[in-house]
């Protein structure tokens, strides 16, 4: 009996350390969306929408293919972008809210 409950205590631990690793994965997936979302919304808006208001897309063609390969830097792990984009402007954005919080 001693034998088949430690069996079982190992197949339990071993079940909950797999799933204490897909956690941190997913966890890390969440990470990375969020940082995409948190750099290529607010661009995306204040680039995007002046163009389409305004019908100035007519002057830029090359505009859609620019904002293929902005959101593909950002979105790619091999080129990081996203995490490059958030850790320079993170103690930018500190400063200014800093600054307008005190």
């Amino acid at each position: 009996e001693f034998a088949q409950s430690k069996k079982q205590l190992e197949l339990a631990s071993s079940s909950t350390s797999s799933s204490a690793g897909e956690l941190s994965e997913a966890s890390s997936a969440a990470d990375c969306w969020l940082r995409f979302w948190a750099s290529a919304a607010p661009l995306m808006l204040l680039i995007d929408l002046p163009f389409v208001a305004t019908l100035l897309h007519a002057f830029f063609p090359w505009w859609p293919e620019f904002a293929l390969l902005w959101t593909a830097w950002l979105t790619f792990p091999m080129t990081d972008g996203a995490k490059l984009l958030t850790e320079a402007a993170a103690p930018l954005a500190a400063r200014i809210i800093g600054g307008v919080a005190a």
